[in-house]
Protein backbone atom coordinates (compact mmCIF):
# COMPACT_ATOMS: atom_id res chain seq x y z
CA UNK A 1 0.00 0.00 0.00
CA UNK A 2 2.81 2.22 0.90
CA UNK A 3 4.08 2.12 -2.72
CA UNK A 4 0.79 3.22 -3.92
CA UNK A 5 0.38 5.93 -2.04
CA UNK A 6 3.50 7.13 -3.23
CA UNK A 7 2.73 6.80 -6.25
CA UNK A 8 -0.01 8.98 -6.08
CA UNK A 9 1.65 11.77 -4.21
CA UNK A 10 4.48 11.47 -7.38
CA UNK A 11 1.61 11.90 -10.15
CA UNK A 12 -0.07 14.62 -8.34
CA UNK A 13 2.78 16.60 -7.65
CA UNK A 14 3.34 16.03 -11.79
CA UNK A 15 -0.02 17.52 -12.29
CA UNK A 16 0.25 20.19 -9.61
CA UNK A 17 3.68 21.19 -11.27
CA UNK A 18 1.86 20.91 -14.87
CA UNK A 19 -1.05 23.25 -13.73
CA UNK A 20 1.75 25.54 -12.87
CA UNK A 21 3.57 25.09 -15.92
CA UNK A 22 0.57 25.92 -18.29
CA UNK A 23 -0.59 29.17 -15.52
CA UNK A 24 2.79 30.51 -16.00
CA UNK A 25 3.01 30.62 -20.25
CA UNK A 26 -0.50 31.99 -20.06
CA UNK A 27 0.27 34.99 -18.03
CA UNK A 28 3.54 35.44 -20.15
CA UNK A 29 1.58 35.25 -23.08
CA UNK A 30 -0.67 37.93 -21.95
CA UNK A 31 1.98 40.15 -20.49
CA UNK A 32 3.39 40.04 -24.10
CA UNK A 33 0.47 40.99 -26.05
CA UNK A 34 -0.43 44.04 -23.45
CA UNK A 35 3.37 44.92 -24.22
CA UNK A 36 2.88 45.13 -27.53
CA UNK A 37 -0.43 46.80 -27.64
CA UNK A 38 1.40 49.35 -25.09
CA UNK A 39 4.04 49.67 -28.07
CA UNK A 40 1.48 50.41 -30.44
CA UNK A 41 0.02 53.06 -28.86
CA UNK A 42 2.87 54.87 -28.43
CA UNK A 43 3.86 54.36 -31.92
CA UNK A 44 -0.01 55.65 -33.06
CA UNK A 45 0.42 58.66 -30.65
CA UNK A 46 4.02 59.19 -31.58
CA UNK A 47 3.19 59.22 -35.46
CA UNK A 48 0.15 61.53 -34.95
CA UNK A 49 2.47 63.90 -33.45
CA UNK A 50 4.61 64.26 -36.14
CA UNK A 51 1.49 64.35 -38.75
CA UNK A 52 0.75 67.38 -36.52
CA UNK A 53 4.10 68.69 -36.59
CA UNK A 54 3.94 68.63 -40.55
CA UNK A 55 0.53 70.10 -40.89
CA UNK A 56 1.29 73.30 -38.84
CA UNK A 57 4.70 73.50 -41.13
CA UNK A 58 5.36 75.62 -43.65
CA UNK A 59 4.86 73.90 -47.46
CA UNK A 60 7.82 72.14 -48.60
CA UNK A 61 8.18 70.95 -44.80
CA UNK A 62 9.94 67.45 -44.67
CA UNK A 63 10.66 65.03 -41.93
CA UNK A 64 11.87 61.52 -41.83
CA UNK A 65 11.44 58.97 -38.80
CA UNK A 66 11.41 55.11 -38.09
CA UNK A 67 8.78 52.79 -36.14
CA UNK A 68 8.71 49.49 -35.65
CA UNK A 69 5.26 47.52 -35.21
CA UNK A 70 4.48 44.36 -33.68
CA UNK A 71 2.05 41.92 -35.05
CA UNK A 72 -0.71 43.28 -33.41
CA UNK A 73 -1.37 46.05 -35.09
CA UNK A 74 -2.80 45.52 -38.36
CA UNK A 75 -2.92 48.89 -40.66
CA UNK A 76 -1.91 52.46 -40.03
CA UNK A 77 -3.79 54.37 -42.78
CA UNK A 78 -5.95 57.91 -43.30
CA UNK A 79 -9.87 57.91 -43.75
CA UNK A 80 -12.81 60.48 -44.48
CA UNK A 81 -14.00 59.39 -40.98
CA UNK A 82 -13.52 57.26 -38.40
CA UNK A 83 -13.74 53.70 -39.84
CA UNK A 84 -12.23 50.22 -40.43
CA UNK A 85 -9.40 49.49 -43.05
CA UNK A 86 -10.84 48.34 -45.87
CA UNK A 87 -11.47 44.16 -46.04
CA UNK A 88 -8.65 43.72 -48.67
CA UNK A 89 -6.19 45.65 -46.01
CA UNK A 90 -3.36 43.27 -46.74
CA UNK A 91 -3.30 43.18 -50.27
CA UNK A 92 -2.80 47.63 -50.24
CA UNK A 93 -0.22 47.51 -48.09
CA UNK A 94 1.92 44.67 -50.12
CA UNK A 95 0.36 46.87 -53.20
CA UNK A 96 1.93 50.47 -50.92
CA UNK A 97 -1.42 52.20 -51.53
CA UNK A 98 -2.04 55.52 -50.79
CA UNK A 99 -5.37 56.57 -48.13
CA UNK A 100 -6.59 59.56 -47.69
CA UNK A 101 -8.48 61.46 -45.20
CA UNK A 102 -8.57 63.48 -42.25
CA UNK A 103 -8.68 60.97 -39.76
CA UNK A 104 -5.70 59.13 -38.75
CA UNK A 105 -6.61 55.48 -38.00
CA UNK A 106 -5.07 52.16 -36.40
CA UNK A 107 -6.21 48.86 -36.60
CA UNK A 108 -5.12 46.46 -33.80
CA UNK A 109 -5.96 42.60 -34.38
CA UNK A 110 -9.77 41.58 -33.36
CA UNK A 111 -8.20 39.72 -30.79
CA UNK A 112 -6.66 43.13 -28.70
CA UNK A 113 -9.39 45.86 -30.40
CA UNK A 114 -12.47 45.59 -32.83
CA UNK A 115 -12.83 49.51 -33.25
CA UNK A 116 -9.96 51.56 -35.15
CA UNK A 117 -8.19 54.19 -33.06
CA UNK A 118 -8.84 57.64 -35.48
CA UNK A 119 -8.11 61.36 -34.46
CA UNK A 120 -9.19 63.67 -36.41
CA UNK A 121 -6.19 65.96 -37.57
CA UNK A 122 -6.63 69.63 -39.07
CA UNK A 123 -4.83 68.70 -42.29
CA UNK A 124 -5.98 66.14 -45.16
CA UNK A 125 -3.29 63.42 -45.06
CA UNK A 126 -2.69 61.10 -48.30
CA UNK A 127 -0.70 58.28 -46.75
CA UNK A 128 0.57 54.58 -47.75
CA UNK A 129 -1.00 52.02 -46.11
CA UNK A 130 1.12 50.12 -43.64
CA UNK A 131 0.95 47.56 -40.74
CA UNK A 132 1.84 43.73 -39.84
CA UNK A 133 1.40 41.52 -42.57
CA UNK A 134 -0.18 37.46 -42.17
CA UNK A 135 2.59 35.41 -41.68
CA UNK A 136 1.80 33.29 -44.81
CA UNK A 137 3.26 36.30 -46.97
CA UNK A 138 6.24 37.15 -44.63
CA UNK A 139 8.99 34.45 -44.98
CA UNK A 140 10.54 36.78 -41.86
CA UNK A 141 7.29 36.73 -40.05
CA UNK A 142 7.19 32.65 -40.48
CA UNK A 143 11.19 32.48 -39.47
CA UNK A 144 10.60 34.58 -35.79
CA UNK A 145 7.51 32.57 -35.13
CA UNK A 146 9.42 29.00 -35.88
CA UNK A 147 12.22 30.39 -33.53
CA UNK A 148 10.10 31.64 -30.83
CA UNK A 149 9.95 35.08 -31.44
CA UNK A 150 6.55 37.66 -31.93
CA UNK A 151 7.67 39.31 -36.18
CA UNK A 152 8.12 43.26 -35.98
CA UNK A 153 7.37 45.44 -38.73
CA UNK A 154 10.13 48.34 -39.47
CA UNK A 155 9.23 51.29 -41.51
CA UNK A 156 10.66 54.67 -42.89
CA UNK A 157 8.32 57.32 -43.10
CA UNK A 158 8.40 60.55 -44.60
CA UNK A 159 6.58 63.72 -43.97
CA UNK A 160 5.80 65.84 -46.85
CA UNK A 161 3.54 69.35 -46.45
CA UNK A 162 2.61 69.29 -50.15
CA UNK A 163 0.08 72.25 -49.90
CA UNK A 164 -1.11 74.75 -47.48
CA UNK A 165 -3.59 71.84 -46.02
CA UNK A 166 -2.22 68.55 -47.11
CA UNK A 167 0.36 65.81 -45.57
CA UNK A 168 1.46 63.17 -47.38
CA UNK A 169 3.41 60.49 -45.74
CA UNK A 170 5.35 57.51 -47.60
CA UNK A 171 5.98 54.61 -45.77
CA UNK A 172 8.57 52.36 -46.60
CA UNK A 173 9.68 48.54 -45.28
CA UNK A 174 12.87 48.20 -44.03
CA UNK A 175 13.35 45.17 -46.18
CA UNK A 176 11.99 46.78 -49.46
CA UNK A 177 14.75 49.36 -48.92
Amino acid sequence: MKGIANWFWVIGGLLTAAIFLVAAFTFLGTVSDQTAKQRGITTYTNIGNWIKTACYNERGYTMTNKVTLSDSVVAIYSAEEKEKPPVKITQLILDKSMSNGTYFCMQFSPINEEEPRCVKIDCNINMTYFGSLPENLDVFSMVTRIFGGRPTFTYSLRFVKTTHDTVTIIATREEDI
